[in-house]
């Protein structure tokens, strides 16, 4: 088994897909750890150069329309969630998660390489392009089509 299955995404709040997701974690790993993106609710200050589509993607999922949750309001979210699955909590870690053009946060918030797999549902164009990175700097990535 693997000792740790990583996703992250908005949550706010969190959809039943996802909520499907977090149930394979738990069936197949001993931990889960949710990240919540854009912890901060801001929009990207310096954009890599990604093509204007891509660009147009990670504008739209960074809105504050599409995020009015703060970063607390959505760790209460997931809590009170996780309550009604009945899931031992001494299981889950939540945490900020940071973009993958955002690699200089990630060593305090990513889990070890060798100890987890990261569950992408990849849903939007900008997700195709953080599982190639992921891929690359060492994680183990399972893709989850919707």
């Amino acid at each position: 088994m693997v000792k740790i299955g990583y996703m992250h995404s908005r949550f706010g709040p969190a959809k039943e897909r996802q909520i499907e997701v977090w149930k394979q974690i738990l069936e197949e790993c001993d931990e889960i750890w949710l990240g919540i993106a854009n912890p901060l609710r801001e929009m990207c200050k310096k954009w890599p150069d990604f093509p204007k589509d891509l660009k147009q993607d990670l504008v739209r999922a960074r809105d504050s329309k599409n995020n009015p949750y703060s970063y607390r309001e959505r760790v209460e979210l997931i809590y009170k969630k996780l309550k009604e699955l009945n899931v031992d909590i001494t299981r889950v870690k939540i945490l900020p998660h940071f973009g993958y053009y955002e690699q200089d946060k990630w060593k305090d918030f990513m889990p070890p390489k060798k100890e987890s797999v990261i569950y992408v549902l990849s849903e939007y164009p900008h997700h195709d392009h953080k599982i190639k990175v992921y891929k690359k700097e060492g994680w183990k990535v399972k893709v989850i089509k919707p």
